[in-house]
């Protein structure tokens, strides 16, 4: 097998999400995308490596559809609204929604925060960072020192940031209404919400533990239609190296073509100043140079008619 498949198979498992620690995580398809595109940007990549990365996004798409490696949550912050939403049952559209932090997280996090048309509000020491990420999101942005107020009347609280000292506190969430239910998702290392926060009235609280559980469930899930997933990239690998070698093999015989007219031209032009003995010498040198090329570029000679 052609040395080059290897090469296509890894992207081709690469762009799937099947090398990612998450089987079948997209955002790393993402990113080779914007590789891609940077890539083109500053015209890069030749005819054969454009090839080589459609047949990519291709095998991606393929695997999403036709396998469940791809289904249900991404990462973290995927599974953060996805055991609220559909292992406990939570409605989240129009309900109130604090996200605390500006890291790549939190913006996964406003990403899914949109999609199930909550009211999300961003909260980050530096309130400009706020802004600017919320902007994309259509989210409102305050400043880190808001945060109490805002959580009397909040639904859910999803918290990812660096802090040394917990964010949120017993005191914070004791003075809320005890009918009206808070469910927070600490996803910070160490953590950001207080060890007590849990035992006040109406507040749930679920740390990473909960997240990383949910998440083996949904590996071990997709792990199922593994093996047809790798069998889509294998076609799909097969499929681009023999594109590769009938484009080669197009390529090789234009090349040819070219040095031949050239070659035939060439002494068409120059013909009249040798005798005819000379002629026929000059047109076996000719030859046996064409020859030589053709052998450096490593292109077989075709055959003598």
């Amino acid at each position: 097998m052609c040395g080059r498949v290897p090469v296509a198979r890894h992207l081709f498992k690469v762009a799937a999400g099947l090398d990612s620690e998450l089987l079948g995580e997209y955002q790393v398809l993402s990113q080779v995308k914007e590789a891609y595109s940077a890539a083109c940007s500053v015209n890069g990549p030749g005819p054969a490596l454009h090839k080589l990365f459609h047949f990519a996004f291709s095998t991606a798409k393929l695997v999403r559809s036709q396998t469940g490696v791809g289904a249900g949550a991404q990462g973290l912050a995927g599974a953060a609204v996805d055991i609220l939403r559909r292992q406990i049952g939570l409605e989240m559209t129009g309900k109130r929604a604090l996200v605390i932090g500006v890291n790549k997280s939190t913006e996964m996090l406003l990403q899914h925060l949109q999609k199930e048309s909550a009211a999300t509000i961003l909260f980050n020491r530096t309130l400009f960072k706020a802004e600017k990420l919320a902007h994309l999101f259509k989210a409102q942005a305050e400043p880190l020192e808001a945060l109490p107020k805002y959580l009397q009347t909040a639904d859910f609280v999803f918290s990812s940031t660096s802090s040394p000292q917990p964010i949120i506190t017993v005191g914070m969430v004791k003075t809320r209404p005890p009918d009206h239910p808070l469910w927070i998702v600490d996803l910070a290392v160490p953590r950001d919400v207080e060890a007590k926060v849990g035992e006040a009235a109406n507040v749930s609280v679920l740390d990473l533990d909960d997240l990383k559980h949910y998440l083996e469930v949904i590996q071990r899930e997709r792990s199922v239609d593994l093996p047809l997933a790798l069998e889509i990239v294998e076609q799909q690998a097969l499929a681009y190296e023999q594109w590769r070698r009938s484009a080669s093999s197009n390529g090789q015989e234009a090349l040819r073509q070219a040095l031949e007219e050239d070659r035939l031209m060439i002494l068409d032009r120059f013909k009249d100043n040798f005798r005819e003995g000379d002629r026929k010498a000059l047109e076996a040198f000719s030859r046996s140079l064409c020859r030589q090329i053709l052998r450096r570029l490593n292109i077989q000679s075709a055959p003598r008619k």
